[in-house]
């Protein structure tokens, strides 16, 4: 199957999930989720993506963050210095650690791929749809920057995690608990499950929120909890 793109005429770079995204400064360095398309506009196209990696800034005068490619070494499809995506508004950390970057670049592509460069039978893992899995002991993957893809058992649901913002202390809860498979740099990373009989075809189990380097675990936000009803999610069927 070959990777396909919105805008394919006049893209510099796509996108895939797992890959780096980073501010101007290089201060913060996340994981690019996945891409999303509003369902009141369906010309404008989000990249979803933990929403604490807008604290650091530095931050434009609205208040917004802008956000840039920055691929795996050895990424198929931008090799390159990583371009401007566009800008994440300052998001409500109060409820779910969740950003919107929206594209603003007609060189950046919408795709439904997710990075997964270090296999050579399956570099790019295709999105088929979404899923809640929370089943303990149920097996799921994530595509970051840091660690790339790493998998392990679900260990716990309905958990909870505390997150420091602005001095005060926010609690995430409805979490999964999973073994650790990502670390700094991970963060807003896809959640996946494999699914056999679409291989290399993914289901979206949901993102990557915490966990800490000396933890044995990390959480991740189901995808009910993410996808709202203004928004869907993209998937290879859209494209």
């Amino acid at each position: 199957m070959n990777n396909k793109s919105i805008y394919d005429f006049q893209i510099e770079s796509l996108v895939l999930g797992g890959e780096g995204i980073r501010t101007s400064n290089y201060q913060t360095i996340c994981a690019a989720g996945f891409w999303v398309r509003s369902r009141l506009n369906s010309t404008k196209y989000y990249i979803m993506t933990a929403g604490h990696c807008h604290d650091n800034g530095p931050f434009n005068t609205d208040g917004s963050v802008d956000f840039y490619h920055f691929p795996w070494l050895g990424s198929l499809v931008n090799d390159v210095a990583p371009g401007f995506i566009g800008q994440m508004a300052q998001p409500d950390l109060s409820v779910v650690d969740k950003g919107l970057i929206l594209k603003q670049s007609d060189l950046i592509g919408v795709t439904a791929s997710v990075r997964n460069s270090d296999n050579p039978d399956y570099q790019e893992l295709f999105i088929y749809g979404t899923g809640v899995i929370d089943t303990v002991k149920s097996i799921v993957c994530k595509s970051g920057y840091f660690s790339h893809v790493q998998c392990g058992h679900i260990q716990a649901t309905d958990a909870s995690f505390y997150f420091i913002k602005d001095d005060e202390v926010v609690e995430y809860r409805g979490l999964t608990k999973v073994d650790k498979i990502g670390f700094q740099g991970d963060s807003g990373a896809p959640v996946f499950g494999y699914e056999l009989s679409l291989m290399p075809g993914i289901i979206i189990a949901g993102m990557l929120s915490s966990g800490n380097l000396l933890d044995d675990w990390n959480t991740f936000t189901p995808i009910d909890v993410l996808i709202t009803d203004d928004i869907d999610i993209i998937t290879v069927n859209d494209l």
